[in-house]
C-alpha cells in the first residue's frame, strides 16, 4: 500500500499466493481522498490469469 500526499490517493496492490503484484496497473485499487482524508471514490483493476503463472515451476 502506498500513500501519495500530493494527489491525495492511497494505492493498494493485488496479492495472490502471498505474492504482491507491486506497481502493476492491472492489479490495484486506488482510493481517492478529500481534504479531510476521507475516501470519496475508488478505482479498481483486476489482474486475471495469475493462478497459472504463479504455479509454474522453472
Amino acid at each position: 500500500m502506498s500513500y501519495d500526499e500530493i494527489s491525495q490517493t492511497i494505492t493498494c496492490y493485488q496479492v495472490a499466493d502471498k505474492k504482491m503484484f507491486y506497481n502493476n496497473s492491472k492489479g490495484k485499487v486506488t482510493l481517492y481522498l478529500n481534504k479531510k482524508g476521507e475516501v470519496v471514490s475508488y478505482e479498481q483493476m483486476y489482474l486475471e490469469g495469475i493462478e497459472n503463472s504463479i504455479n509454474l515451476k522453472y
